[in-house]
């Protein structure tokens, strides 16, 4: 995988935007399990001291749109969550959101800035606050009500489904339910099939010991609030 940066600053003494995209990129490949799948990650650069690009960072499948904040791992946060995007970037918003959130908390996890047992609760109360009691949204499936409009709530809400599932079904199986979602996206990319919600049940409960299916049904109808019954055992 080559990594490129384009930026119309020099970078600062002690940058490690470099490194820490390489970081990335090897831990995403480990705990997909797959290789990575771009050969070229491009990262188009900000400044902030340049006030006539105000932009925020955004992930384009071709490159990523960065706002440089320092020159230290832990100021790199949006670096991690647009690279999760090269992986995530298929299903409901939920989940390509969840999805790269979900690998910014692994990424500051394996680099010892925060762990996933601590970034859990903090993750849980900001979906309270701010979904729960500010928009009455309390699951996954009641992310219909914002009916499109951008929104903090498929970000919190998914990050905090995968954070409880990884936990609930150890990282194992958790992984191996995502790189199945992964590779089912890949085979529908270019016919014009989606990733569905069924799709994604299936693949958890495809992984899931015969023990711990009860605890994923709990997650499902406390977080998610999916239809699982309608779907049927898994095939």
């Amino acid at each position: 995988v080559n990594l490129w940066v384009i930026q119309t600053t020099p970078s600062p003494e002690g940058d490690v935007l470099f490194a820490m995209m390489e970081e990335v990129a090897r831990t995403m490949e480990e705990f997909m399990g797959v290789p990575f799948p771009f050969t070229d990650v491009v990262s188009v650069l900000i400044d902030p001291s340049e006030e006539d690009y105000g932009l925020g960072s955004a992930h384009y499948r071709s490159f990523m749109l960065l706002s440089r904040r320092g020159s230290v791992p832990r100021n790199w946060t949006t670096l991690y969550h647009e690279m999760g995007h090269y992986f995530f970037t298929f299903g409901p918003r939920w989940l390509s959101e969840g999805g790269a959130e979900f690998i910014q908390a692994y990424v500051y996890d394996r680099l010892g800035l925060l762990s996933l047992e601590d970034r859990k609760p903090q993750t849980w109360r900001t979906a309270q606050e701010y979904c729960l009691n500010q928009e009455g949204i309390g699951n996954i499936q009641a992310l219909d009500q914002l009916q499109g409009r951008y929104h903090l709530c498929p970000y919190v809400l998914g990050e905090h489904f995968f954070l409880t599932m990884h936990d609930t079904l150890g990282e194992e199986a958790f992984s191996a339910a995502l790189r199945d979602l992964y590779l089912l996206y890949r085979q529908r990319e270019f016919k014009g099939h989606a990733v569905t919600e069924e799709d994604i049940y299936r693949a958890f409960l495809r992984h899931t010991p015969a023990e711990l299916v009860d605890a994923l049904h709990a997650v499902y109808d406390r977080l998610h609030g999916g239809p699982y019954e309608e779907w049927g055992p898994s095939s």
